[in-house]
């Protein structure tokens, strides 16, 4: 006898996202806090040098950014490649996150507490790697892709689609 196949609805979906956005926020703060503190001062170090600046924490150098003699370094391309590189940190961390659990257990911690998995949508095993990249790229349209689920048989969101995966239930 074949077993049913069982796809969550949207609310469970928004949930589970729900449940790894907080987690990946509690992971992420204090990573990218670092980050963009170290990442700071590297960039602008010639400031931090001419005008002989402590650094040592971060309410100092939120300070000197407000000195008027850092309008010149903030607006230059100094501040746009620090701003692009603390972006594409964030992004790498954030498919750490996805992608790693994706690989590993086929599900986030939040799908795994809503028990469910991600598989192949033709054959119901678990996904490629590219699958995985292409689902977490696709992603980044979360907002309008969730939709689809409420019109789509297998409830599908956009970056299911692309894929070729689906979210079952355990």
């Amino acid at each position: 006898m074949k077993k049913q196949i069982k796809y969550p609805s949207l609310i469970s979906r928004l949930f589970a996202t729900t449940l790894d956005l907080s987690l990946l926020c509690i992971i992420l703060h204090p990573i990218m806090n670092l980050v963009s503190k170290y990442l700071f001062k590297l960039i602008f170090l010639d400031f931090f040098i001419k005008y002989e600046s402590a650094q040592e924490n971060f309410s100092s150098i939120m300070q000197i950014t407000q000195m008027p003699e850092f309008l010149p370094y903030a607006t230059n391309k100094s501040f746009i490649i620090y701003s692009i590189l603390v972006l594409l940190i964030n992004i790498l961390i954030m498919a750490g996150y996805f992608i790693g659990f994706w690989i590993y257990i086929s599900a986030t911690p939040g799908k795994f507490m809503m028990s469910t998995k991600i598989v192949d949508a033709v054959t119901f095993e678990k996904p490629t790697n590219r699958q995985f990249i292409k689902r977490f790229f696709f992603s980044f349209f979360f907002f309008v892709g969730i939709w689809f689920i409420q019109f789509t048989k297998q409830r599908q969101a956009l970056h299911d689609k692309m894929s070729g995966t689906l979210v079952i239930k355990k």
